[in-house]
């Protein structure tokens, strides 16, 4: 699946998934899209919560997730989610 996205705003969007890295894949058909790939350190802090169970997933980030494909009009949503391998967890800022 690709979005649209305008250069100017892939700086945020860089910012906002912290945990990734942003790198370059050529789509056929299509050139050059950018996919994120999980930065070593972070899929490993991920792996130890996992396995101790202490890892979680904000429901802010999934519903935000979810939110994304409703702005796509012609994108059903990606239901039904597979069961999370950990908890959502309500996170108050």
């Amino acid at each position: 699946m690709l979005f649209e996205l305008p250069e100017e705003k892939l700086p945020a969007l860089d910012a906002r998934e912290g945990n990734y890295t942003r790198v370059a894949v050529d789509v056929e058909g299509f050139g050059t899209a950018w996919t994120y790939v999980a930065r070593p350190e972070s899929a490993e802090r991920a792996r130890r919560g996992i396995a101790a169970g202490t890892a979680r997933i904000r429901q802010d980030y999934l519903a935000t997730v979810v939110a994304a494909f409703g702005a796509y009009g012609d994108m059903p949503p990606p239901y039904p989610l597979p069961a999370p391998v950990v908890p959502l967890l309500r996170i108050r800022r």
